[in-house]
């Protein structure tokens, strides 16, 4: 028998606003509109049945580099 959860989450994005889709076992159960500024964020509540699971925070952007934003001077990933 399922149970019912909630997930609370503190979050903030780099440089820019950034959409966050928020997945259990491949479904998603919430998408964010995560700030530049840290804050709380409440997930829920959403049914999980007993047993493992595998909960995904996937960005809907591409990763942004610092060093193309002026940020930094870091040759590693570009």
């Amino acid at each position: 028998m399922p149970i019912v959860a909630m997930l609370d989450l503190e979050l903030s994005a780099f440089h820019s606003r950034r959409h966050l889709d928020v997945r259990l076992d491949g479904r998603s159960i919430a998408a964010l509109d995560v700030t530049e500024e840290r804050r709380a964020y409440a997930i829920g509540p959403f049914p999980v049945s007993p047993g493992d699971h595998t909960m995904t925070f996937r960005p809907v952007e591409p990763a942004l580099i610092a060093r193309t934003r002026g940020l930094a001077d870091d040759s590693r990933a570009s």
